[in-house]
């Protein structure tokens, strides 16, 4: 895939995802108003029944699976993945400054990035480093003391620091897993999963920063507390 094309997908997709969260966010602090609401409400009540810290299991448990399933990398092809996956990188960027940051028409960043995506592992590969990274991101969300601390006596302040700074690594799997899926669903041989696993695979990538995006929701009604509005 060209890596401009690339670049501003990824923009664009998680552009919109952080709309939708800001949304839940948002919401977390509005009440919903009707003729027989209370006017004195703790709205954590509502929004933590499903989506407090237990969630979380249910998201790595869904990491858990893709790793199970997903086409293990050999370590040869892991080692030469690695290596001409950084060296494409370096001659992409440099490309790229030489030519006043425009992307190049044609260029041997782009040919190495295309003959890296035609071998078969490499989608899977890129896919496994993904999920690795989410997975530590949001095993992190519980654990004090996981990156810089900045609301030290506010527990909940601190988990929904880190599940913000989880965001970035569970989009980018969930981004790259549909991606992956999509191709399987264009291949006509030698397909990886079955059609039960896609199911789950396709599911689990849909929901998980949707999911991680409630989970801020419980937390920032937590740290809210009860509402007013008399």
């Amino acid at each position: 895939m060209d890596r401009l094309v690339a670049r501003k997908r990824l923009g664009i997709v998680f552009g919109f995802k952080h709309a939708v969260l800001l949304g839940l966010l948002f919401g977390a602090v509005m009440p919903a108003f009707s003729a027989d609401v209370s006017k004195d409400y703790d709205p954590a009540e509502t929004r933590c029944q499903f989506w407090d810290d237990s969630s979380l299991e249910k998201m790595t448990a869904q990491l858990d699976y893709a790793d199970q399933v997903l086409p293990n990398i050999p370590p040869e092809e892991d080692r030469y993945l690695t290596a001409e996956s950084s060296a494409a990188k370096k001659v992409y960027e440099d490309e790229l400054k030489k030519n006043d940051w425009k992307e190049p028409v044609q260029g041997q960043g782009n040919m190495r990035y295309a003959a890296l995506e035609a071998r078969p592992l490499y989608t899977v590969w890129g896919v496994r480093k993904d999920l690795v990274e989410a997975r530590q991101a949001i095993d992190g969300i519980l654990k004090p003391g996981s990156g810089l601390v900045i609301y030290r006596k506010n527990p909940d302040a601190e988990k929904l620091q880190r599940a913000l700074r989880a965001l970035y690594p569970a989009d980018r799997y969930a981004l790259h897993m549909q991606e992956l899926l999509t191709k399987q669903t264009l291949t006509s041989n030698n397909r990886m999963i079955t059609s039960e696993q896609y199911s789950r695979l396709y599911g689990g990538a849909l929901t998980l920063t949707t999911n991680l995006g409630y989970y801020m929701d419980c937390k920032l009604a937590k740290i809210m507390g009860r509402q007013s509005f008399n």
